[in-house]
């Protein structure tokens, strides 16, 4: 008797950001991966412009959001040995990295 076991695995598609939005609640870290693209509409001749933001949510457990950190820290730094030093802008911009409290989660419901 063969003690094989079948595994399958499905790969996702991928997804590029231009901005994060990181939350957190008790139990969970919510990272909200955003990209916003410009869209182009022509209906009867009229051309409108608009902004889309598409949203991918990616929702840890707090020992997961901790082992992530340290493997991107160590990912990074393993880049910049490569590539040189990512240099951040002077200034956070609110749009690109967000940052709130528990105080702020818990009383809105999170929907991606």
């Amino acid at each position: 008797m063969s003690n094989q076991k079948n595994f399958r695995s499905k790969m996702g598609e991928s997804f590029y950001s231009d901005a994060v939005t990181i939350v957190f609640g008790k139990g969970r870290f919510v990272m909200d991966f955003k990209k916003t693209a410009p869209r182009i509409d022509r209906v009867g001749g009229e051309q409108s412009q608009s902004l889309i933001t598409e949203h991918n949510p990616v929702i840890l457990q707090p020992k997961a959001a901790k082992m992530m950190l340290k493997i991107l820290e160590n990912n990074v730094e393993k880049y910049e040995e490569k590539f040189g030093e990512i240099e951040l802008p002077k200034k956070k911009k609110k749009e690109d990295i967000e940052e709130r409290s528990e105080a702020n989660t818990e009383s809105h419901n999170y929907i991606g």
